[in-house]
């Protein structure tokens, strides 16, 4: 997907959204701006590696 049909489908959401709603989404982005593309990298790969291994938690959480 190009960066315009991106920001296209966002836009589509977002008009979805009350006006409350979109100050909590500003302020999630803004926060997330200001994370390292690192730390987001490997916050990434965390959640990559628990949907993997779900079952496997699962066992063990049993």
């Amino acid at each position: 997907m190009t960066k315009q049909e991106v920001k296209s489908k966002i836009d589509q959401i977002l008009d979805t959204f009350p006006n409350d709603d979109l100050e909590e989404v500003l302020a999630y982005l803004i926060m997330l701006q200001k994370v390292s593309a690192a730390n987001i990298k490997h916050t990434n790969s965390l959640i990559q590696v628990l949907r993997e291994d779900k079952q496997v938690l699962q066992k063990l959480a049993q």
